[in-house]
């Protein structure tokens, strides 16, 4: 399988992975609840502590899957 492996095919299998991890998050995280607040309100002490996860977070994990993905084409042309 990996004897005529180029970059073609590896830049598409990458694109494929990369979209199904993108989908497995989305329904992970559902960006429809968009923001989660953490922490304690009060006064003196420490105030709330928002972290948005949104749409926009699918959409790095999707790039950042891409790129790893697109890294191991060295390790696969080696074999």
């Amino acid at each position: 399988m990996f004897s005529n492996w180029n970059i073609v095919k590896h830049t598409s299998i990458s694109a494929v992975i990369s979209l199904c991890i993108g989908l497995i998050s989305y329904f992970i995280i559902s960006p429809t609840n968009s923001s989660t607040s953490i922490g304690v309100i009060s006064g003196d002490g420490p105030s709330a502590i928002y972290a948005s996860i949104g749409f926009d977070t699918v959409i790095q994990i999707s790039i950042v899957a891409f790129i790893l993905a697109m890294i191991c084409y060295k390790l696969i042309k080696k074999r």
